[in-house]
């Protein structure tokens, strides 16, 4: 979870070049690739719907959105993807963060920050750094803990609507995660037609930040419905005890490989949809009494 939020939080950030003409030294594109050449020495390099190449310098940051980066050269700042790989075969003084992708290391890859996303085990050459199973296990329950934290504090702050976001899910479950899957298509249009225009990038980068935040509610809500369906007699109205159960069986879903990754969509589309339906709880619904909720 936290990768995503600091992929697209880096994403916003560049995205944020350009809201006044960009500097001679910034490379920016909107749908176009962008090579940085050997003997090229740029400052940041940004693009939403095209890929990066970097055989020469950036001395700042480098992130796309829909997009691959491979760096054969130098990147001082960070490296970040929404939506695509990153291939290092040169030297990334800062972090590396992919959302959705993948990070693949060559024989000279050097990272000097934190690498957030690829798979795990590979040996990052140079650096001599490696991710073990432990450390990919730690990272994934501190991201679950931080998605427990965020429903329960939504819950604490705004009950009503917690309850009727998971009502919609208790009432429609069948047509939650079509529903969530026509949301996230339609914001994703928002958010690339937002960025056609210079002035626009930085709003595509907020309804991506917000889209990010919807996506992420949803999935704890569906925890949350989940954790009530559960026959543990100790969790009967137990409102909290039921959301960290439900966050708990889907932590465990999250590693089995393949089957866990389509638990968490499903998971994710329905309570997406159901935050779509009820737009965060405006109309008040309650669980109906035959639901699961004890």
């Amino acid at each position: 979870m936290t990768r995503m939020i600091l992929v697209l939080t880096l994403t916003a950030l560049c995205a944020s070049f350009p809201s006044t003409p960009a500097a001679a030294d910034d490379r920016v594109s909107l749908g176009d690739d962008i090579h940085v050449r050997v003997g090229d020495h740029v400052d940041d390099v940004f693009t939403m719907g095209g890929d990066i190449r970097i055989d020469g310098v950036a001395a700042g940051d480098v992130a796309t959105a829909g997009g691959d980066v491979v760096v054969t050269g130098t990147v001082e700042g960070d490296v970040a993807t929404a939506g695509g790989d990153i291939r290092i075969e040169g030297t990334v003084e800062g972090d590396v963060a992919t959302a959705g992708g993948q990070v693949v290391f060559g024989s000279a890859g050097v990272v000097g920050g934190d690498v957030r996303g690829g798979t795990p085990g590979v040996s990052i050459a140079g650096s001599h750094r490696e991710e073990s199973f432990f450390g990919s296990f730690f990272e994934k329950l501190g991201s679950f803990a931080l998605l427990f934290l965020l429903v329960f504090g939504f819950r604490r702050l705004a009950g009503d609507r917690f309850d009727t976001v998971r009502a919609a899910i208790v009432r429609a479950p069948l047509k939650t995660p079509l529903m969530g899957l026509a949301f996230f298509l339609v914001a994703l249009v928002a958010i690339l037609g937002s960025a056609v225009t210079v002035v626009g990038i930085p709003v595509a980068a907020v309804l991506a930040l917000a889209l990010v935040l919807a996506i992420y509610v949803g999935l704890g809500m569906s925890a949350a419905v989940l954790g009530a369906m559960l026959p543990v007699e100790r969790l009967q109205g137990r409102e909290t005890a039921q959301l960290a159960a439900g966050v708990g069986v889907l932590f465990v879903l999250s590693l089995i490989p393949l089957f866990g990754g389509l638990s968490l969509m499903v998971a994710t589309l329905v309570g997406l949809g159901a935050v779509a339906m009820t737009r965060l709880g405006q109309k008040p619904l309650m669980p109906s009494p035959e639901g699961p909720y004890r």
